[in-house]
């Protein structure tokens, strides 16, 4: 069995970098992420999705 540690700091750490790739699409579209941001750091893709289809 995995332990519970590594796997939350992968998770966490995926989670970052989507909510970054999210602010930086955001600050490249000339548009405010808004709530996908905080949604994002905790949902991790289906924020992302949120994102995308709201665009």
């Amino acid at each position: 069995m995995t332990p519970l540690v590594p796997v939350l700091a992968v998770t966490v750490v995926a989670h970052a970098v989507l909510a970054v790739g999210v602010f930086l699409h955001g600050r490249r579209t000339n548009r405010d992420p808004g709530y996908w941001l905080p949604a994002t750091l905790l949902f991790g893709l289906i924020g992302v999705a949120g994102y995308l289809w709201s665009r």
